[in-house]
């Protein structure tokens, strides 16, 4: 019976190991899965300002071609204007473009929240497994010291 009763605890303790091993392994995935995901994001955020750069650059050289384009048409009126004496044409101002930030979608944080849970729901899990397998063992203690 006693040699019955530590070959259950050796047991239980055989999983004890086996589910830490386990809890670990999913730690280092989730760890390595999150660096992941922070190495995309940072580059997903170097691609979004390159690509905001490059937006606000073709809108101010699209200004700047606007107004050279104004100024060669109103040159030969002016010219004509001015030879007449009368006051010459004014060319018109434009304000320069204001761009917006947008922030990134929060999707890091989700993901993590994500992850968080289902750590919590696999220990959950594992615990109520280890209770079961507990009281199994518990039971068969019972059961053998009536027989």
């Amino acid at each position: 019976m006693a040699a019955r009763q530590q070959g259950l605890n050796e047991q239980q303790l055989l999983g004890s190991f086996a589910n830490q091993a386990q809890l670990a392994g999913a730690g280092l995935y989730n760890t390595a899965m999150q660096d992941n995901y922070g190495r995309g994001m940072t580059t997903q955020g170097t691609q979004y300002s390159q690509g905001l750069n490059k937006a606000q650059f073709q809108n101010t050289a699209q200004q700047q071609q606007l107004a050279q384009d104004l100024a060669l048409r109103a040159q030969p009126i002016n010219e004509v204007i001015g030879l007449m004496g009368g006051s010459q044409i004014q060319l018109p101002q434009f304000q320069g473009y204001q761009g917006a930030q947008v922030a990134p979608a929060p999707t890091f944080a989700g993901t993590q929240a994500q992850g968080q849970a289902d750590m919590t729901r696999y220990g959950i899990q594992q615990s109520g497994a280890n209770a079961g397998i507990q009281g199994i063992a518990s039971l068969g203690g019972m059961a053998a010291m009536y027989f």
